[in-house]
């Protein structure tokens, strides 16, 4: 199957014309930020792993920054400042310039994401991700931005390359032995853990949290298996004591990115079914196929984003679709 090659680009959301691109890029991961009128986002490129600003209105390039292993990491802003982890070490920079503001050692394999809450930056350091069949061994660490330190460090049983959240009292996260887990931010401890694997008839190779959604009391994560051609879950999970509320199964994984509206969550799935599940029961409210899609396409790179009343979702091949809020239903 021929994947095109990679690229940043822009296009028009009323049109769909093509606004600008920035190519020679070996591959794009991560999902990008917008800051003060800059595009920021990770690639592999130039044999390297690069931070790229571009300017949102025409692509031109504003700076950027080559930092070791930074290539899954997708920029994370905070307060003004831009957070993103490498392999040696989790740079705060300034958006505007790329100029590094701290430097927290973040020594690892492979760097996974990275949550801030307050002055606590939360980040997943992987060791080896190939280790127990691709469960993997990690360690989840917490730097405290006021004295540019580690706070804590709590080793997991796996490793996660899915997102984490934070709020006011805990850190949420998934690992590749299908647990999906609670830790309180100010201790390090862990304060629940859920085994998302009992959802699945296959119990082994579950992958939970590739996103997380605060649903406000509750979380929604999607899970799915390290086979691809294996079912998915989404899933809403209670803050207090981890106890799942609702699943909603499909034959074919979720997409890792998802869309809240008041009332719902929008999400596509690997078999380009667009859905519309309600946040409170896990009742479906929609269920359609994306027009015209590709069907020898694996829709494992899907993005989803919601703007405007309307639900703009990218695929692999580069193919985007506009669709109307209203209409899902």
């Amino acid at each position: 199957q021929h994947r095109p090659h990679p690229l940043a680009a822009a296009g028009d959301k009323v049109t769909g014309e093509l606004k600008w691109m920035v190519g020679e890029l070996k591959r794009v991961d991560a999902s990008p930020v917008l800051h003060q009128g800059l595009v920021l986002f990770a690639s592999f490129a130039n044999q390297g792993n690069w931070l790229h600003a571009v300017h949102a209105d025409t692509g031109n390039e504003a700076w950027k920054r080559e930092v070791a292993g930074i290539g899954n990491s997708s920029p994370l802003l905070h307060e003004g400042k831009l957070l993103i982890a490498g392999q040696k070490e989790l740079l705060c920079l300034d958006p505007r310039d790329g100029r590094v503001l701290a430097s927290y050692d973040n020594t690892c394999d492979f760097p996974g994401e990275t949550a801030v809450h307050a002055n606590r930056i939360v980040s997943i350091q992987i060791q080896d991700y190939e280790v127990n069949d691709y469960q993997g061994l990690g360690t989840l660490v917490c730097y405290d931005q006021n004295t540019q330190s580690v706070a804590w460090k709590l080793p997991l049983n796996a490793c996660s390359f899915g997102k984490i959240h934070c709020d006011n009292r805990n850190c949420y996260f998934g690992t590749r032995d299908g647990s999906f887990t609670a830790v309180d931010l100010a201790k390090g401890t862990v304060v629940w853990q859920t085994d998302c694997s009992s959802l699945f008839v296959n119990k082994e190779r579950v992958w939970p949290a590739n996103d997380v959604i605060d649903n406000g009391t509750s979380l929604i994560i999607t899970c799915f298996s390290q086979l691809l051609s294996d079912p998915g879950a989404m899933v809403c999970i209670d803050k207090a004591n981890g106890g799942i509320v609702w699943s909603v199964m499909n034959a074919l994984p979720f997409s890792g990115s998802n869309g809240l509206t008041d009332d719902s969550v929008v999400t596509v799935t690997l078999d380009h079914k667009v859905m519309r599940i309600d946040r409170a029961s896990g009742k479906l409210r929609f269920q359609g196929l994306l027009p015209r899609a590709n069907p020898t396409s694996h829709g494992e790179t899907y993005h989803l984003a919601l703007d405007s009343g309307h639900a703009f979702i990218v695929g692999a091949d580069h193919q985007v679709w506009r669709l109307k809020l209203a209409a899902l239903k």
